[in-house]
């Protein structure tokens, strides 16, 4: 039975040790606040690696522009029309296949993706299409949608 007081003794001077340990750190925490100005949490964000939307969105315009540029030059040096027909059938995956067998795009994958965020993998048309090379992706996604036969 001695043993039992003692123990219960040990517990609860634990007990009432852990709550005054927390009473005490709640009066005074360790804590301390800083006032910090607009430029030093730009400076600290900037060293985490965040980035303004207004930088980012002009990044991808200028992007854009010179992609855009670039694939007019293509489209200058080198256009050849091709006839292309998609037949009865045929998923995306045998079209973009057929694409890139007759130079029309350059990577497959690449233009199934442009295909799936844009869902439009099942509204590809039955038909024959006149197409050039160096189109890109938008015009020949826009040309293949169309039901009317070319």
């Amino acid at each position: 039975m001695g043993r039992k007081i003692k123990l219960s003794y040990i517990l609860l001077g634990l007990g009432i040790g852990i709550i005054l340990t927390n009473f005490i750190y709640y009066i005074s925490p360790r804590i301390e606040y800083r006032d910090l100005s607009d430029d030093e949490i730009i400076e600290k964000a900037k060293d985490l690696g965040m980035v303004f939307v207004k930088d980012a969105i002009q990044v991808d315009k200028v992007e854009d522009d010179y992609e855009d540029d670039y694939i007019d030059e293509s489209n200058e040096e080198e256009l050849e029309e091709i006839v292309f027909k998609v037949e009865e059938g045929q998923n995306l995956t045998n079209i973009a296949e057929n694409l890139y067998r007759l130079g029309l795009i350059d990577d497959i994958s690449s233009f199934i993706n442009y295909c799936k965020e844009r869902g439009i993998t099942s509204r590809l048309r039955v038909g024959t299409y006149k197409l050039t090379t160096g189109m890109d992706y938008e015009t020949l996604v826009k040309i293949l949608t169309k039901s009317l036969e070319n």
